[in-house]
């Protein structure tokens, strides 16, 4: 009976961690890529093959945009996609370090830069 409590109270610690966009920038993202394409090209490319799998966000901002992709309510993946000059720098965070995908999230962000 301990271990069952135990583990339904680990089980209800884990589904409960949730993070912010705001807490995710303060890592080192996971993909730093730079670009020729525009910013509005690559943030449709990433919305497109990010909308495949589940919800897909889109806010402007002054420098540029940001994309957040959710799963089942929680915030996994976040993209910045910004005008620097005359390149367009796109920075992903992934937010569960453990998940066990292949990471076709951050690939996919990759290849909307060629």
């Amino acid at each position: 009976m301990k271990k069952l409590i135990l583990s339904a109270s680990l089980l209800l610690i884990i589904s409960g961690c949730s993070t912010t966009p705001g807490e995710m920038r303060t890592n080192t993202p996971h993909v730093l890529e730079y670009s020729d394409k525009a910013a509005k090209r690559i943030t449709i490319c990433i919305a497109d093959k990010w909308g495949q799998s589940g919800v897909v966000n889109q806010r402007e901002s002054s420098d540029g945009y940001s994309l957040t992709f959710t799963s089942n309510g929680k915030l996994l993946y976040l993209a910045d996609i910004e005008k620097n000059g005359d390149k367009t720098v796109t920075k992903v965070y992934k937010y569960l370090q453990y998940l066990s995908d292949p990471n076709t999230m951050l690939i996919a962000a990759k290849e909307c830069q060629i």
